[in-house]
């Protein structure tokens, strides 16, 4: 079976909610350097060119919408009662973090303020 060619190397591939489908293009960067882009469609439907090491590095996993998603007060309540229910287990922060992708700084805010609310409800 013959081997497949670089060109082809990332159409077909999943990076998140990305889905690679054209490529690749070589031209600059933002940061100036030539990079290898990528034209990718989102599972909202939206198309864009992502640089190759943002998709191979997990520096791109959407274009938003997913981040917009937890934004949601609904959705935001949800993840903090499963934070709650992660630490509870004694889960660190740290792997608490990577579960629900947050940085950790952020996971320990949101116990904090889960531990003052409990305790002034006593």
């Amino acid at each position: 079976m013959k081997a497949r060619g670089f060109r082809h190397a990332l159409i077909g591939e999943q990076f998140g909610a990305w889905t690679v489908f054209d490529g690749p293009a070589r031209r600059p960067s933002k940061a100036g350097y030539q990079a290898t882009w990528w034209r990718c469609r989102c599972k909202c439907g939206v198309e864009r060119e992502v640089e190759q090491s943002a998709l191979l590095g997990h520096g791109s996993r959407s274009c938003g919408c997913q981040s917009k998603r937890y934004r949601h007060p609904a959705t935001t309540a949800e993840r903090n009662r499963e934070i709650a229910t992660l630490s509870a287990t004694g889960m660190t922060t740290i792997a608490i973090a990577s579960v629900v992708g947050l940085s950790h700084q952020r996971v320990s805010q949101i116990l904090r303020s889960a531990k003052r609310a409990a305790g002034g409800a006593r």
